[in-house]
Parts: structure tokens; sequence; C-alpha cells
């Protein structure tokens, strides 16, 4: 493979040095060689700043300051990168081996003028046991009803953001669902891969209820949807995370 795109990992973190130094190895250990690092750190005190400061040399870019939220985070971290495709990693989520930017990399170049390449991701425990594995071929009927695009797998053309703007900083859970619906004529291509591994536990996974409340104003927003149908969807995706959450408990 001759032409290699450059892909830009950011990671965004806040006082979560564990979960940011498992991020960082399995970002430098990459065996594909043209990928810039980038690191949002919003104001640490648990000693990420630090780690990030005495790495400085493994980064791109790094800042250590205090931020409106994960949305604004992101948009920092977008204003610095200089890559074809964009990648968000956040602390704790990993990337599956140390080959797979390499093995993913072919389908970036065959979709150069395509808005997504995402793939699949494993949902895991703190013993980095598999829970779930979240990822499929993309559907647009399902997409309108839930996110079912894995941000941690997801490699966003950087003129996405050209075109769109940045992530809107009223979103506290599901700026990157409102973002995508942005995009009139979804032009994604889905790899049948696991891309990265996500730590259970994240800010959306904290309070479902108000997750999916966020997610229907973006659906009011862009899809127009009725109450009805909102309710409904509401409905249909508590039933199924409680389902899935008692799945694990007897499994």
């Amino acid at each position: 493979m001759s032409y290699q795109p450059l892909i830009s990992v950011v990671t965004i973190v806040l006082n979560d040095l564990e979960g940011l130094r498992k991020t960082f190895n399995s970002v430098i250990k990459q065996t594909y060689s043209n990928v810039e690092y980038i690191v949002i750190d919003g104001g640490s005190n648990d000693g990420s700043a630090e780690f990030i400061k005495d790495n400085a040399s493994s980064f791109s870019f790094s800042l250590s300051e205090k931020d409106k939220g994960i949305a604004d985070a992101f948009n920092k971290g977008i204003a610095q990168a200089k890559g074809k495709w964009i990648l968000f990693l956040n602390a704790g989520d990993t990337l599956i081996s140390a080959s797979i930017l390499q093995e993913v990399a072919p389908a970036l170049i065959l979709s150069h003028d395509l808005s997504i390449v995402y793939g699949k991701i494993n949902l895991v425990d703190d013993q980095n046991k598999t829970l779930k594995t979240f990822g499929r071929a993309f559907d647009l009927k399902t997409f309108k009803r839930e996110m079912n695009i894995p941000h941690q797998a997801t490699f966003h053309n950087a003129k996405l953001f050209d075109e769109l703007g940045l992530y809107d900083l009223k979103y506290k859970y599901c700026m990157d669902y409102e973002f995508l619906l942005r995009i009139k004529k979804p032009d994604f291509k889905f790899v049948n891969m696991v891309i990265s591994n996500m730590a259970e536990g994240g800010v959306s996974q904290q309070d479902p209820k108000e997750v999916y409340k966020e997610f229907n104003k973006v659906k009011k927003k862009h899809l127009k949807s009725s109450n009805f149908k909102l309710n409904m969807d509401l409905y249909e995706n508590m039933l199924r995370y409680r389902l899935s959450k008692l799945k694990q408990r007897f499994l």
C-alpha cells in the first residue's frame, strides 16, 4: 500500500488517568505509520495532565484546560486535526489490536469520497471481557430510530466539519448523532471488523433515560418526528436497555 492517508486520532479525557493510559498505549503501538495523535484534557486533577506532559513527544498536539463539555473538547481536537480521517477515541476506549488501523486503511482509501467509514466495537468490562458487540451494515430506517454508528469505530472524513460545522455544544450526550443527521444523503460505508473496545460505564451509560430524551430532541429537530413516535422510541429504547442489563446480570 503506497498511499497512506493521514488518520487523526483524538482522545478527550477528564480525570481518568487509568483510562487515558490504556487508550494511549493502544494508539502509540499502531503499526500504521501515518497517524497523528491529539489529546484534549478538560482540566484534570488526577494526574492525567501530568501524564500528558510527560508523554508530550507522542502527541501531535495536546491541551489541558477547562472546557464546556464533550462537544467542546471534540471541537478543540478537530481544530488541530490535519488528517483526511478523524477517529474519536475517548479515554478508556482502546483500539482492538496494534494492526487495526493498518487493516482498515485500504477501506479508507477506496472510500476517499465518502463521509463516514465505520466498523464494530466491543463493550468491555474492567477485566477487558467482551459484554456485547455493536455495529452492523447501515440501515437508514434504524438510524432514524436510534444512533447505531459507534463513534469509537467511526472514521469521519475531515471535509464534513468544513461543510457542516462543528459539534453543537448544547448537547451533552448526543452531539455525534445530531452531527450525522445533518448529512442529508448518508454515504456511510460499513467495514465488518471490530475496530475498538469501549469501556463499560461511560457518560452515556450512566443515565440512559436522559440520553434517550436528548436523542428525541435531536430527532425532533432533524426528522420532525411526532411526539407519539418519540415517546414510543423512548419506551422501546429503555425496554431494550433494561433487557440487555438483565441479560448481562444473568450471564
